[in-house]
């Protein structure tokens, strides 16, 4: 086998995977190499190789930047839940101790104020309890993209990983072919 049928051999073998989940009918993506035994087109093969592999690393690096930002999304959305639950918790206390206070009090005024609070304070119960339902569904939809994004960042670094390979396998086959002659 000459040395560029064997370069055109490890080029297919190494865009493979990359394809395996296209139909049999999709046009081919990214570099179309050709049998040559001339060192420049080698050369530009290999270049075009390594650009794809690049490309490839770029947007792992993207899909992992998006991963970590939809951590950070989800860490702040379970800090406001705990927030507002404490918020809640206090609120609930106050409440409590309001209706133990205006069960001893006798006096209509003070009794007509501390209502009016109590209701004040039912209210901003309330408002926490919505607020903290929608964090707490905020927070589930953050965790279903951050695994969505996990399992494409995986691919994508398997994917990276066997190419890389594959770059590493050519540079070598081309070394030998160019030291070779």
């Amino acid at each position: 086998m000459t040395p560029s049928r064997l370069l055109l051999a490890a080029l297919v073998l190494a865009a493979g995977p990359a394809f395996a989940e296209e139909p049999m009918d999709a046009p081919p993506r990214g570099p179309v190499f050709e049998a040559t035994d001339d060192p420049a087109k080698l050369k530009q093969q290999l270049a075009d190789a390594v650009e794809l592999s690049n490309g490839m690393r770029d947007q792992i690096d993207t899909t992992q930047a998006g991963a970590d930002a939809a951590n950070a999304e989800r860490d702040a959305a379970k800090k406001e839940v705990e927030v507002l639950r404490q918020q809640r918790d206090a609120l609930q206390a106050r409440i409590t101790s309001l209706q133990r206070h205006a069960q001893v009090s006798e006096e209509a005024p003070a009794t007509a104020a501390k209502d009016a609070e109590l209701a004040r304070l039912r209210q901003d119960l309330a408002a926490a309890g919505i607020a903290r339902d929608n964090s707490s569904a905020d927070a589930r939809n953050l965790a279903k993209e951050l695994a969505t994004t996990r399992a494409d960042r995986d691919k994508y670094q398997r994917s990276s990983i066997e190419d890389r390979a594959k770059v590493d396998l050519l540079n070598g086959d081309l070394n030998a072919c160019l030291s070779g002659r």
